[in-house]
Protein backbone atom coordinates (compact mmCIF):
# COMPACT_ATOMS: atom_id res chain seq x y z
CA UNK A 1 0.00 0.00 0.00
CA UNK A 2 1.21 3.47 -0.85
CA UNK A 3 1.92 6.09 1.78
CA UNK A 4 -0.11 9.21 2.25
CA UNK A 5 0.20 11.92 -0.35
CA UNK A 6 -0.43 15.51 0.71
CA UNK A 7 -1.61 18.22 -1.64
CA UNK A 8 -2.04 21.92 -1.12
CA UNK A 9 -5.68 22.91 -0.77
CA UNK A 10 -7.10 25.86 -2.61
CA UNK A 11 -8.94 27.55 0.24
CA UNK A 12 -10.50 29.97 -2.24
CA UNK A 13 -12.70 27.09 -3.39
CA UNK A 14 -14.50 27.21 -0.03
CA UNK A 15 -17.67 29.24 0.13
CA UNK A 16 -18.01 31.93 2.77
CA UNK A 17 -20.39 29.69 4.69
CA UNK A 18 -17.99 26.74 4.58
CA UNK A 19 -15.14 28.88 5.86
CA UNK A 20 -17.31 30.09 8.74
CA UNK A 21 -18.34 26.54 9.61
CA UNK A 22 -14.80 25.17 9.49
CA UNK A 23 -13.47 28.07 11.57
CA UNK A 24 -16.12 27.44 14.19
CA UNK A 25 -15.35 23.70 14.30
CA UNK A 26 -11.64 24.40 14.78
CA UNK A 27 -12.45 26.83 17.61
CA UNK A 28 -14.60 24.14 19.23
CA UNK A 29 -11.77 21.62 18.91
CA UNK A 30 -9.28 24.08 20.47
CA UNK A 31 -11.54 24.99 23.36
CA UNK A 32 -12.39 21.33 23.99
CA UNK A 33 -8.68 20.51 24.01
CA UNK A 34 -7.86 23.31 26.47
CA UNK A 35 -10.67 22.19 28.76
CA UNK A 36 -9.35 18.60 28.77
CA UNK A 37 -5.77 19.77 29.42
CA UNK A 38 -6.98 21.89 32.31
CA UNK A 39 -8.76 18.91 33.88
CA UNK A 40 -5.69 16.75 33.38
CA UNK A 41 -3.46 19.32 35.05
CA UNK A 42 -5.91 19.75 37.93
CA UNK A 43 -5.08 16.23 39.03
CA UNK A 44 -1.90 17.82 40.43
CA UNK A 45 0.59 15.48 42.01
CA UNK A 46 -1.68 12.47 41.94
CA UNK A 47 0.67 10.48 39.71
CA UNK A 48 -1.34 7.26 39.98
CA UNK A 49 -4.46 9.02 38.70
CA UNK A 50 -2.49 10.67 35.91
CA UNK A 51 -0.88 7.42 34.88
CA UNK A 52 -4.32 5.96 34.15
CA UNK A 53 -5.14 8.80 31.80
CA UNK A 54 -3.04 9.62 28.73
CA UNK A 55 -2.27 13.22 27.90
CA UNK A 56 -5.25 14.67 25.94
CA UNK A 57 -4.71 15.48 22.27
CA UNK A 58 -6.46 18.03 20.13
CA UNK A 59 -9.10 16.54 17.82
CA UNK A 60 -8.05 16.50 14.18
CA UNK A 61 -11.02 17.32 11.96
CA UNK A 62 -11.19 15.92 8.45
CA UNK A 63 -13.88 16.59 5.86
CA UNK A 64 -14.31 13.22 4.20
CA UNK A 65 -15.56 11.44 1.11
CA UNK A 66 -18.12 12.97 -1.22
CA UNK A 67 -17.73 16.61 -0.20
CA UNK A 68 -13.96 16.51 -0.88
CA UNK A 69 -14.46 14.74 -4.19
CA UNK A 70 -17.11 17.20 -5.32
CA UNK A 71 -14.98 20.19 -4.30
CA UNK A 72 -12.11 18.96 -6.45
CA UNK A 73 -14.55 18.48 -9.34
CA UNK A 74 -16.03 21.94 -8.88
CA UNK A 75 -19.44 20.51 -7.97
CA UNK A 76 -21.51 22.17 -5.25
CA UNK A 77 -22.17 19.99 -2.20
CA UNK A 78 -24.35 20.89 0.76
CA UNK A 79 -23.70 17.93 3.08
CA UNK A 80 -20.38 17.55 4.88
CA UNK A 81 -19.10 14.46 6.69
CA UNK A 82 -16.50 15.21 9.37
CA UNK A 83 -14.22 12.36 10.49
CA UNK A 84 -12.80 12.63 14.01
CA UNK A 85 -9.54 11.01 15.03
CA UNK A 86 -9.92 10.73 18.82
CA UNK A 87 -13.60 10.84 19.78
CA UNK A 88 -17.04 9.77 18.68
CA UNK A 89 -19.50 11.99 16.86
CA UNK A 90 -21.72 12.52 19.88
CA UNK A 91 -18.75 13.63 21.98
CA UNK A 92 -17.82 16.36 19.51
CA UNK A 93 -21.47 17.30 19.05
CA UNK A 94 -21.76 17.91 22.78
CA UNK A 95 -18.58 20.04 22.61
CA UNK A 96 -20.25 22.20 19.94
CA UNK A 97 -23.35 22.65 22.10
CA UNK A 98 -21.19 23.55 25.11
CA UNK A 99 -19.24 26.05 23.00
CA UNK A 100 -22.42 27.72 21.74
CA UNK A 101 -23.99 27.84 25.20
CA UNK A 102 -20.91 29.48 26.71
CA UNK A 103 -20.94 32.17 24.03
CA UNK A 104 -24.66 32.88 24.07
CA UNK A 105 -26.47 31.40 27.11
CA UNK A 106 -29.81 32.97 26.18
CA UNK A 107 -29.93 31.38 22.74
CA UNK A 108 -31.12 27.81 22.32
CA UNK A 109 -28.14 25.71 21.18
CA UNK A 110 -28.06 23.58 18.05
CA UNK A 111 -29.93 20.31 18.41
CA UNK A 112 -28.04 17.10 17.82
CA UNK A 113 -29.54 14.01 16.24
CA UNK A 114 -28.03 10.56 16.42
CA UNK A 115 -28.26 8.11 13.53
CA UNK A 116 -27.93 4.71 15.12
CA UNK A 117 -25.95 1.93 13.53
CA UNK A 118 -28.15 0.36 10.82
CA UNK A 119 -26.26 -2.21 8.71
CA UNK A 120 -29.24 -2.79 6.41
CA UNK A 121 -28.88 0.83 5.30
CA UNK A 122 -25.06 0.68 5.17
CA UNK A 123 -24.79 2.64 8.43
CA UNK A 124 -22.19 0.57 10.26
CA UNK A 125 -21.35 3.09 12.96
CA UNK A 126 -23.30 5.60 15.02
CA UNK A 127 -23.26 9.10 13.55
CA UNK A 128 -24.10 12.46 15.12
CA UNK A 129 -25.85 14.90 12.83
CA UNK A 130 -26.29 18.64 13.40
CA UNK A 131 -26.94 21.90 11.64
CA UNK A 132 -23.93 24.15 12.12
CA UNK A 133 -24.60 27.69 10.88
CA UNK A 134 -27.50 26.22 8.87
CA UNK A 135 -25.26 23.66 7.15
CA UNK A 136 -25.90 19.92 7.59
CA UNK A 137 -22.89 18.20 9.16
CA UNK A 138 -22.43 14.53 10.09
CA UNK A 139 -19.78 13.64 12.69
CA UNK A 140 -18.27 10.18 13.02
CA UNK A 141 -14.96 8.78 14.24
CA UNK A 142 -12.36 7.36 11.87
CA UNK A 143 -12.83 3.62 11.70
CA UNK A 144 -11.44 0.32 10.57
CA UNK A 145 -13.65 -2.53 9.34
CA UNK A 146 -13.23 -6.30 9.30
CA UNK A 147 -15.57 -8.72 7.55
CA UNK A 148 -16.56 -12.32 8.29
CA UNK A 149 -19.44 -14.13 6.56
CA UNK A 150 -21.69 -11.09 6.26
CA UNK A 151 -21.49 -7.78 4.40
CA UNK A 152 -21.95 -6.19 7.83
CA UNK A 153 -18.46 -5.48 9.21
CA UNK A 154 -17.10 -5.35 12.71
CA UNK A 155 -16.00 -1.75 13.26
CA UNK A 156 -13.65 0.02 15.62
CA UNK A 157 -11.57 3.17 15.95
CA UNK A 158 -9.06 3.40 13.13
CA UNK A 159 -6.33 5.58 11.75
CA UNK A 160 -6.90 7.96 8.82
CA UNK A 161 -5.13 5.49 6.55
CA UNK A 162 -7.29 2.58 7.70
CA UNK A 163 -10.40 4.68 7.23
CA UNK A 164 -9.34 5.65 3.70
CA UNK A 165 -8.62 2.07 2.66
CA UNK A 166 -11.90 0.69 4.02
CA UNK A 167 -13.93 3.04 1.74
CA UNK A 168 -15.73 1.82 -1.37
CA UNK A 169 -13.81 3.75 -4.05
CA UNK A 170 -10.55 5.69 -4.25
CA UNK A 171 -12.35 8.87 -5.36
CA UNK A 172 -14.38 8.69 -2.13
CA UNK A 173 -11.36 8.10 0.12
CA UNK A 174 -9.92 11.63 0.16
CA UNK A 175 -9.72 13.87 3.24
CA UNK A 176 -9.46 17.61 3.71
CA UNK A 177 -7.56 18.13 6.96
CA UNK A 178 -9.07 21.27 8.52
CA UNK A 179 -6.34 21.59 11.14
CA UNK A 180 -3.52 21.67 8.59
CA UNK A 181 -5.46 23.01 5.58
CA UNK A 182 -4.23 20.22 3.31
CA UNK A 183 -5.71 17.55 1.07
CA UNK A 184 -4.81 14.01 2.16
CA UNK A 185 -4.78 11.00 -0.17
CA UNK A 186 -3.85 8.00 1.96
CA UNK A 187 -4.44 5.47 -0.84
CA UNK A 188 -2.18 7.44 -3.17
CA UNK A 189 -4.75 6.91 -5.92
CA UNK A 190 -7.74 9.18 -5.24
CA UNK A 191 -6.51 12.39 -6.85
CA UNK A 192 -4.95 10.50 -9.74
CA UNK A 193 -8.20 8.60 -10.41
CA UNK A 194 -10.22 11.81 -10.41
CA UNK A 195 -7.88 13.20 -13.04
CA UNK A 196 -7.98 9.98 -15.09
CA UNK A 197 -11.76 9.57 -14.65
CA UNK A 198 -11.26 6.08 -13.27
CA UNK A 199 -13.40 4.08 -10.85
CA UNK A 200 -11.47 1.56 -8.74
CA UNK A 201 -11.36 0.27 -5.19
CA UNK A 202 -8.63 1.11 -2.63
CA UNK A 203 -8.08 -2.59 -1.90
CA UNK A 204 -8.37 -5.67 -4.12
CA UNK A 205 -11.75 -5.47 -5.91
CA UNK A 206 -12.18 -9.23 -5.58
CA UNK A 207 -12.00 -9.15 -1.79
CA UNK A 208 -13.82 -5.82 -1.60
CA UNK A 209 -16.82 -7.20 -3.52
CA UNK A 210 -16.90 -10.47 -1.61
CA UNK A 211 -16.86 -8.51 1.66
CA UNK A 212 -19.60 -6.13 0.52
CA UNK A 213 -21.04 -6.99 -2.92
CA UNK A 214 -23.22 -3.88 -2.85
CA UNK A 215 -20.06 -1.99 -3.77
CA UNK A 216 -20.30 -3.41 -7.29
CA UNK A 217 -23.48 -1.37 -7.77
CA UNK A 218 -21.94 1.65 -6.08
CA UNK A 219 -19.02 1.50 -8.53
CA UNK A 220 -21.50 1.48 -11.42
CA UNK A 221 -23.51 4.35 -9.89
CA UNK A 222 -20.49 6.62 -9.51
CA UNK A 223 -19.11 5.68 -12.93
CA UNK A 224 -22.43 6.64 -14.52
CA UNK A 225 -22.83 9.80 -12.46
CA UNK A 226 -19.46 11.22 -13.50
CA UNK A 227 -19.10 9.44 -16.88
CA UNK A 228 -15.98 7.65 -15.63
CA UNK A 229 -14.75 4.25 -16.78
CA UNK A 230 -14.39 1.16 -14.64
CA UNK A 231 -10.97 -0.25 -13.83
CA UNK A 232 -10.28 -3.51 -15.71
CA UNK A 233 -9.49 -5.41 -12.50
CA UNK A 234 -12.73 -4.16 -11.01
CA UNK A 235 -14.70 -5.44 -14.03
CA UNK A 236 -12.97 -8.81 -13.87
CA UNK A 237 -13.86 -9.16 -10.20
CA UNK A 238 -17.50 -8.10 -10.78
CA UNK A 239 -17.87 -10.82 -13.45
CA UNK A 240 -16.83 -13.60 -11.06
CA UNK A 241 -19.66 -16.08 -10.27
CA UNK A 242 -18.95 -15.92 -6.54
CA UNK A 243 -19.38 -12.13 -6.56
CA UNK A 244 -22.76 -12.46 -8.33
CA UNK A 245 -23.80 -15.10 -5.80
CA UNK A 246 -22.74 -12.82 -2.95
CA UNK A 247 -24.76 -9.95 -4.45
CA UNK A 248 -27.92 -12.05 -4.66
CA UNK A 249 -27.49 -13.66 -1.24
CA UNK A 250 -25.82 -11.07 1.02
CA UNK A 251 -27.48 -7.83 -0.10
CA UNK A 252 -31.11 -7.00 0.66
CA UNK A 253 -33.48 -6.13 -2.18
CA UNK A 254 -34.11 -2.75 -0.53
CA UNK A 255 -30.42 -1.84 -0.76
CA UNK A 256 -30.24 -2.97 -4.38
CA UNK A 257 -33.30 -0.88 -5.19
CA UNK A 258 -31.85 2.18 -3.47
CA UNK A 259 -28.57 1.92 -5.38
CA UNK A 260 -30.39 1.41 -8.67
CA UNK A 261 -32.58 4.46 -8.11
CA UNK A 262 -29.44 6.43 -7.28
CA UNK A 263 -28.34 5.80 -10.87
CA UNK A 264 -31.34 7.86 -12.04
CA UNK A 265 -31.31 10.67 -9.50
CA UNK A 266 -28.56 12.86 -10.89
CA UNK A 267 -28.05 16.14 -8.95
CA UNK A 268 -28.70 18.15 -12.12
CA UNK A 269 -31.28 17.23 -14.78
CA UNK A 270 -29.77 18.11 -18.16
CA UNK A 271 -29.49 16.40 -21.53
CA UNK A 272 -26.02 15.31 -20.56
CA UNK A 273 -27.10 13.95 -17.17
CA UNK A 274 -29.73 11.84 -18.91
CA UNK A 275 -26.84 9.69 -20.14
CA UNK A 276 -26.29 8.63 -16.54
CA UNK A 277 -28.98 5.92 -16.19
CA UNK A 278 -28.33 4.65 -19.72
CA UNK A 279 -24.60 4.35 -19.06
CA UNK A 280 -25.35 2.70 -15.71
CA UNK A 281 -27.56 0.04 -17.26
CA UNK A 282 -25.04 -0.45 -20.06
CA UNK A 283 -22.39 -1.24 -17.45
CA UNK A 284 -24.80 -3.52 -15.57
CA UNK A 285 -25.44 -5.38 -18.82
CA UNK A 286 -21.72 -5.71 -19.58
CA UNK A 287 -21.10 -6.99 -16.05
CA UNK A 288 -23.96 -9.50 -16.51
CA UNK A 289 -25.78 -8.10 -13.50
CA UNK A 290 -29.23 -7.31 -14.94
CA UNK A 291 -30.24 -10.96 -14.66
CA UNK A 292 -29.14 -10.93 -11.01
CA UNK A 293 -31.06 -7.74 -10.24
CA UNK A 294 -34.18 -8.73 -12.20
CA UNK A 295 -34.64 -12.50 -11.85
CA UNK A 296 -37.80 -13.95 -13.39
CA UNK A 297 -40.38 -15.20 -10.87
CA UNK A 298 -40.59 -18.91 -10.27
CA UNK A 299 -42.50 -20.66 -13.03
CA UNK A 300 -41.94 -17.93 -15.64
CA UNK A 301 -39.98 -18.98 -18.69
CA UNK A 302 -37.85 -16.68 -20.82
CA UNK A 303 -39.60 -16.18 -24.18
CA UNK A 304 -36.82 -14.22 -25.88
CA UNK A 305 -33.08 -14.71 -25.35
CA UNK A 306 -32.60 -11.03 -26.19
CA UNK A 307 -35.04 -9.83 -23.52
CA UNK A 308 -32.48 -7.76 -21.61
CA UNK A 309 -30.71 -6.57 -24.77
CA UNK A 310 -33.97 -5.20 -26.18
CA UNK A 311 -34.81 -3.64 -22.81
CA UNK A 312 -31.42 -1.95 -22.76
CA UNK A 313 -31.77 -0.63 -26.31
CA UNK A 314 -35.24 0.80 -25.65
CA UNK A 315 -34.04 2.51 -22.52
CA UNK A 316 -31.10 4.05 -24.41
CA UNK A 317 -33.51 5.46 -27.00
CA UNK A 318 -35.23 7.59 -24.34
CA UNK A 319 -32.14 9.73 -24.07
CA UNK A 320 -32.22 10.33 -27.85
CA UNK A 321 -35.83 11.52 -27.71
CA UNK A 322 -34.60 14.43 -25.58
CA UNK A 323 -32.84 15.75 -28.67
CA UNK A 324 -35.88 15.71 -30.97
CA UNK A 325 -36.41 19.40 -31.84
CA UNK A 326 -40.18 19.33 -31.53
CA UNK A 327 -40.13 17.67 -28.09
CA UNK A 328 -37.66 20.30 -26.85
CA UNK A 329 -40.05 23.08 -27.79
CA UNK A 330 -43.14 21.78 -25.97
CA UNK A 331 -43.93 22.35 -22.32
CA UNK A 332 -45.82 19.05 -22.41
CA UNK A 333 -42.49 17.25 -22.33
CA UNK A 334 -41.05 18.85 -19.21
CA UNK A 335 -40.98 16.01 -16.69
CA UNK A 336 -40.01 15.79 -13.04
CA UNK A 337 -37.04 13.65 -11.94
CA UNK A 338 -39.50 11.03 -10.73
CA UNK A 339 -41.38 10.98 -14.04
CA UNK A 340 -38.13 10.71 -16.02
CA UNK A 341 -37.16 7.70 -13.90
CA UNK A 342 -40.53 6.10 -14.66
CA UNK A 343 -40.12 6.82 -18.39
CA UNK A 344 -36.68 5.20 -18.51
CA UNK A 345 -37.91 2.19 -16.56
CA UNK A 346 -41.16 2.03 -18.54
CA UNK A 347 -39.21 1.89 -21.80
CA UNK A 348 -36.88 -0.72 -20.29
CA UNK A 349 -39.83 -2.94 -19.37
CA UNK A 350 -41.96 -2.20 -22.46
CA UNK A 351 -41.06 -5.60 -23.96
CA UNK A 352 -42.10 -7.35 -20.71
CA UNK A 353 -45.83 -6.59 -20.99
CA UNK A 354 -46.71 -10.19 -21.93
CA UNK A 355 -44.90 -11.72 -18.94
CA UNK A 356 -47.17 -12.77 -16.08
CA UNK A 357 -46.84 -14.97 -13.01
CA UNK A 358 -49.27 -16.61 -10.63
CA UNK A 359 -49.81 -14.86 -7.30
CA UNK A 360 -52.43 -16.38 -5.03
CA UNK A 361 -54.05 -18.01 -8.03
CA UNK A 362 -54.21 -14.78 -10.08
CA UNK A 363 -52.18 -13.60 -13.06
CA UNK A 364 -49.97 -10.68 -12.05
CA UNK A 365 -47.62 -8.49 -14.09
CA UNK A 366 -43.95 -9.48 -13.96
CA UNK A 367 -43.14 -5.77 -14.37
CA UNK A 368 -44.83 -5.05 -11.04
CA UNK A 369 -43.05 -8.04 -9.54
CA UNK A 370 -39.66 -6.60 -10.52
CA UNK A 371 -40.43 -3.20 -9.04
CA UNK A 372 -42.09 -4.43 -5.85
CA UNK A 373 -40.11 -7.59 -5.13
CA UNK A 374 -36.75 -7.30 -6.91
CA UNK A 375 -36.23 -3.63 -6.01
CA UNK A 376 -38.66 -3.23 -3.10
CA UNK A 377 -39.84 0.13 -4.41
CA UNK A 378 -43.24 1.66 -3.71
CA UNK A 379 -46.61 0.61 -5.08
CA UNK A 380 -46.75 4.03 -6.75
CA UNK A 381 -43.50 3.29 -8.60
CA UNK A 382 -44.76 -0.16 -9.65
CA UNK A 383 -48.13 1.15 -10.88
CA UNK A 384 -46.54 4.07 -12.73
CA UNK A 385 -43.79 2.07 -14.47
CA UNK A 386 -46.22 -0.71 -15.40
CA UNK A 387 -48.70 1.88 -16.74
CA UNK A 388 -46.06 3.55 -18.94
CA UNK A 389 -44.75 0.22 -20.26
CA UNK A 390 -48.28 -0.84 -21.22
CA UNK A 391 -49.49 2.53 -22.49
CA UNK A 392 -46.63 2.94 -24.97
CA UNK A 393 -47.46 -0.53 -26.34
CA UNK A 394 -51.17 0.35 -26.55
CA UNK A 395 -50.37 3.59 -28.39
CA UNK A 396 -48.01 1.95 -30.89
CA UNK A 397 -50.58 -0.75 -31.65
CA UNK A 398 -53.18 1.96 -32.18
CA UNK A 399 -51.20 4.07 -34.63
CA UNK A 400 -50.05 0.98 -36.52
CA UNK A 401 -53.71 0.09 -37.09
CA UNK A 402 -54.57 3.50 -38.57
CA UNK A 403 -53.84 4.72 -42.06
CA UNK A 404 -54.78 8.33 -41.39
CA UNK A 405 -54.39 9.70 -37.87
CA UNK A 406 -56.04 12.96 -38.99
CA UNK A 407 -59.36 11.13 -39.42
CA UNK A 408 -59.51 9.91 -35.80
CA UNK A 409 -62.39 11.55 -33.90
CA UNK A 410 -62.56 12.98 -30.38
CA UNK A 411 -64.24 9.97 -28.82
CA UNK A 412 -61.74 7.47 -30.23
CA UNK A 413 -58.69 9.48 -29.20
CA UNK A 414 -60.11 10.49 -25.82
CA UNK A 415 -60.92 6.90 -24.89
CA UNK A 416 -57.42 5.87 -25.94
CA UNK A 417 -55.87 8.49 -23.66
CA UNK A 418 -58.07 7.29 -20.82
CA UNK A 419 -56.97 3.73 -21.50
CA UNK A 420 -53.34 4.89 -21.34
CA UNK A 421 -54.01 6.52 -17.99
CA UNK A 422 -52.88 9.65 -16.15
CA UNK A 423 -49.27 9.18 -17.31
CA UNK A 424 -50.19 9.05 -21.00
CA UNK A 425 -47.62 11.74 -21.89
CA UNK A 426 -44.91 9.60 -20.31
CA UNK A 427 -46.22 6.63 -22.30
CA UNK A 428 -46.16 8.70 -25.48
CA UNK A 429 -42.56 9.69 -24.75
CA UNK A 430 -41.57 6.05 -24.27
CA UNK A 431 -43.39 5.15 -27.50
CA UNK A 432 -41.30 7.75 -29.34
CA UNK A 433 -38.18 6.07 -28.02
CA UNK A 434 -39.31 2.69 -29.35
CA UNK A 435 -40.24 4.22 -32.71
CA UNK A 436 -36.73 5.61 -33.28
CA UNK A 437 -34.54 3.62 -35.69
CA UNK A 438 -32.38 1.02 -33.91
CA UNK A 439 -29.05 2.20 -32.52
CA UNK A 440 -26.34 1.10 -34.93
CA UNK A 441 -23.04 2.09 -33.32
CA UNK A 442 -22.84 4.15 -30.14
CA UNK A 443 -25.34 3.44 -27.37
CA UNK A 444 -24.78 6.76 -25.60
CA UNK A 445 -24.08 9.16 -28.47
CA UNK A 446 -25.96 7.80 -31.48
CA UNK A 447 -27.09 10.80 -33.57
CA UNK A 448 -30.71 11.28 -34.51
CA UNK A 449 -31.78 9.83 -37.88
CA UNK A 450 -31.79 12.13 -40.89
CA UNK A 451 -35.40 11.19 -41.56
CA UNK A 452 -38.23 10.23 -39.23
CA UNK A 453 -39.59 6.70 -39.35
CA UNK A 454 -43.21 6.15 -40.32
CA UNK A 455 -44.02 5.36 -36.69
CA UNK A 456 -42.39 8.60 -35.54
CA UNK A 457 -44.40 10.59 -38.08
CA UNK A 458 -47.63 8.92 -36.99
CA UNK A 459 -46.89 9.54 -33.31
CA UNK A 460 -46.20 13.19 -34.03
CA UNK A 461 -49.47 13.46 -36.02
CA UNK A 462 -51.31 11.73 -33.18
CA UNK A 463 -50.07 14.21 -30.60
CA UNK A 464 -50.87 17.18 -32.84
CA UNK A 465 -54.37 15.77 -33.35
CA UNK A 466 -54.85 15.34 -29.58
CA UNK A 467 -53.87 18.99 -29.07
CA UNK A 468 -56.12 20.22 -31.89
CA UNK A 469 -59.12 18.44 -30.38
CA UNK A 470 -58.26 19.69 -26.87
CA UNK A 471 -58.06 16.18 -25.44
CA UNK A 472 -55.01 16.45 -23.19
CA UNK A 473 -57.18 16.48 -20.08
CA UNK A 474 -59.35 13.54 -21.10
CA UNK A 475 -58.45 11.63 -17.93
CA UNK A 476 -59.99 14.40 -15.83
CA UNK A 477 -63.44 14.03 -17.38
CA UNK A 478 -66.21 12.85 -15.05
CA UNK A 479 -69.88 12.03 -15.77
CA UNK A 480 -72.16 15.08 -15.71
CA UNK A 481 -74.59 13.16 -13.53
CA UNK A 482 -73.53 11.05 -10.59
CA UNK A 483 -75.04 7.61 -9.98
CA UNK A 484 -77.91 8.85 -7.81
CA UNK A 485 -78.85 11.56 -10.30
CA UNK A 486 -78.70 9.17 -13.27
CA UNK A 487 -80.90 6.62 -11.44
CA UNK A 488 -83.43 9.37 -10.65
CA UNK A 489 -83.61 10.48 -14.28
CA UNK A 490 -84.28 6.90 -15.39
CA UNK A 491 -86.56 6.16 -12.41
CA UNK A 492 -84.53 3.07 -11.58
CA UNK A 493 -82.86 1.63 -8.53
CA UNK A 494 -79.09 1.57 -8.45
CA UNK A 495 -77.53 -1.54 -9.95
CA UNK A 496 -74.73 -2.92 -12.11
CA UNK A 497 -76.19 -1.00 -15.07
CA UNK A 498 -74.79 2.23 -13.60
CA UNK A 499 -71.20 1.31 -14.59
CA UNK A 500 -72.14 1.18 -18.28
CA UNK A 501 -74.27 4.32 -18.03
CA UNK A 502 -71.44 6.33 -16.46
CA UNK A 503 -69.08 5.09 -19.19
CA UNK A 504 -71.59 6.29 -21.82
CA UNK A 505 -71.63 9.75 -20.22
CA UNK A 506 -67.84 9.97 -20.66
CA UNK A 507 -68.21 8.97 -24.33
CA UNK A 508 -70.89 11.61 -24.85
CA UNK A 509 -68.73 14.30 -23.28
CA UNK A 510 -65.79 13.29 -25.47
CA UNK A 511 -67.98 13.39 -28.57
CA UNK A 512 -69.54 16.72 -27.61
CA UNK A 513 -67.34 18.92 -25.36
CA UNK A 514 -70.29 21.33 -24.99
CA UNK A 515 -72.69 18.70 -23.64
CA UNK A 516 -74.90 20.08 -20.85
CA UNK A 517 -77.05 18.42 -18.19
CA UNK A 518 -80.33 18.82 -20.12
CA UNK A 519 -78.89 17.13 -23.20
CA UNK A 520 -77.43 14.42 -20.96
CA UNK A 521 -80.93 13.73 -19.56
CA UNK A 522 -82.24 13.24 -23.09
CA UNK A 523 -79.43 10.87 -24.06
CA UNK A 524 -79.97 8.82 -20.91
CA UNK A 525 -83.66 8.31 -21.72
CA UNK A 526 -82.83 7.34 -25.31
CA UNK A 527 -80.34 4.82 -23.98
CA UNK A 528 -83.15 2.63 -22.62
CA UNK A 529 -84.55 2.33 -26.14
CA UNK A 530 -81.26 1.96 -28.02
CA UNK A 531 -79.36 -0.29 -25.61
CA UNK A 532 -81.91 -2.07 -23.38
CA UNK A 533 -79.42 -4.89 -22.71
CA UNK A 534 -77.50 -2.50 -20.44
CA UNK A 535 -80.39 -2.56 -18.00
CA UNK A 536 -81.00 -6.31 -18.09
CA UNK A 537 -79.93 -7.81 -14.72
CA UNK A 538 -77.09 -10.34 -15.04
CA UNK A 539 -78.01 -14.00 -14.46
CA UNK A 540 -77.75 -15.19 -10.89
CA UNK A 541 -74.56 -17.24 -10.70
CA UNK A 542 -75.52 -18.82 -7.39
CA UNK A 543 -79.26 -19.49 -7.53
CA UNK A 544 -80.73 -20.72 -4.28
CA UNK A 545 -81.94 -24.29 -4.36
CA UNK A 546 -85.71 -24.59 -4.12
CA UNK A 547 -86.96 -25.95 -0.88
CA UNK A 548 -88.69 -29.36 -1.02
Amino acid sequence: METKREYSWDSSSLSTKEKEVFDLLLQVAEEDYQRKIKKWNERGDNQSERSNQSLPTKTVLRAAGGWVRDKLLGVESHDIDIALDNCQGQDFGRAIIEYQTSRNPSKEPTKMGVVKSNPDQSKHLETATMKVLDMDIDFCNLRVETYADSRIPTTGFGSPKEDAFRRDLTINSLFYNLNEDILEDFTGKGVQDLKNKLIRTPLSPHQTFLDDPLRVLRAVRFASRFSYHLDTDLCAAALLPQVKTALSQKVSKERIGKELMGMFHHPRVTKESMKSPVYAFKLLRELELLEIIFPLPQGVELKDERLFDVSMERMAQVKRVLSLPWTEEKEDFVFTKEEMTWIFMGAFFSNWTEYFYLKKGKQESVIKYQILESLKLSVKDAESINSIANSCTILLNFINSKEKISECDRKELGLLIRQMGKLWKCGFYAALAIALPPIQKELLNEPLPAEETMQMQKLKEWFVRVCELDLKLSNDLTPLLNGTEAAAVLNKSSGTWLTAVQARQIEWRLTDPNLDVEKCHQLLKLLIEKEPEIFTPPPDRNPKKSKK
